[in-house]
């Protein structure tokens, strides 16, 4: 299985180019950080960048679109997910543990509300089932770790049309969600890189882009990418160095959806080397996750321990 994942690895990394290559921004609202001067989507790593340290922990944060348009996104998820899975495992050996949430983009209709991480997904085009039991998470040493991600990770198409993925991610880690009697604690630890994989065809709106006429008077997350990357930072002690974010994102409109992800994108950029983008309209996922592992490498070696 190891040999398979380098092989594939290799094959992506040598294959793509730019992750800015082809990125459609001609329709980016001012102030989106799409301009000249802004930091760059992130680097591909080069087969040779490999990790001369242990990784700490690590918090994966999956957020997924759970709108109509996403039933097909959500299974090409869950199918390339056991392949990143095994090279997670194998690469990140020495973390003491991998622990992995999932969330949704809207106000989530199953059994936990958006800002908690989902144990039992509902609604149209989702597993319907309980997918776990104690925690609220998936830790990568539990032998069913690739299955269970499949069940969770399938949340469903039938949310709300007010997309709010930002405000529902940092709902997840606010202090209070994150405490002893919060709905995930225990998920997000001083001494672990968090890692943001985010999936969606649609853009959360920024206020100064909102139509107060829409969806009952409310409008995406509110703020901007720069505020969203900034409260991100904070959660883990104002050290850009110990998040990572993994966006796949409509890059261009009328491929499969009639929307740039220009906000999220914008919120990706701001991690600069440690932000990385892929298209969400790919066949299979299996190139972007391959992808990502040399990044995640290197954000184990430049992680800022707790003091």
């Amino acid at each position: 299985m190891r040999a398979l994942v380098t092989l594939t690895l290799v094959a992506a990394l040598v294959a793509c180019g730019s992750s800015r290559e082809g990125f459609d921004e001609t329709n980016a609202p001012a102030g989106s950080g799409s301009g000249p001067g802004a930091p760059s989507l992130g680097e591909q790593a080069k087969p040779d960048d490999t990790p001369d340290k242990p990784c700490p922990n690590v918090d994966i944060l999956f957020v997924v679109d759970n709108s109509g348009s996403m039933s097909d996104k959500q299974a090409r998820l869950a199918a390339s997910f056991p392949g990143f899975a095994a090279a997670i495992q194998s690469r990140l050996s020495g973390a003491k543990s991998v622990q992995v949430g999932v969330i949704a983009s809207s106000a989530y209709y199953g059994s936990a509300p958006g800002s908690c991480l989902i144990k039992a997904t509902s609604g149209p085009e989702s597993t319907k089932a309980t997918c776990l039991t104690d925690t609220p998470w998936l830790d990568s040493r539990d032998p069913s770790f690739a299955s269970r991600f499949a069940c969770v990770a399938k949340v469903g198409a039938g949310g709300d049309n007010d997309e709010i993925p930002m405000k529902n991610l940092l709902g997840a880690i606010d202090a209070k969600n994150v405490a002893p009697s919060g709905c995930n604690a225990g998920f997000l630890r001083p001494d672990a890189l968090l890692v943001v994989v985010m999936i969606s065809d649609e853009d959360d709106v920024r206020e100064a882009d909102c139509d107060a006429t829409m969806f009952q008077g409310t409008c995406g997350s509110g703020g901007t990418p720069e505020d969203w990357a900034k409260k991100v930072v904070a959660a883990k002690g104002g050290h850009p160095e110990n998040v990572m974010v993994l966006s796949l994102l409509s890059r261009k409109a009328g491929v499969c959806s009639n929307m740039v992800n220009v906000n999220l994108a914008s919120f990706t950029r701001r991690f600069d080397k440690n932000g990385f983008v892929g298209d969400v309209c790919d066949a299979t996922y299996d190139g972007f996750f391959a992808s990502a592992l040399p990044l995640v490498d290197r954000a184990c070696v430049s992680f800022v321990p707790p003091r």
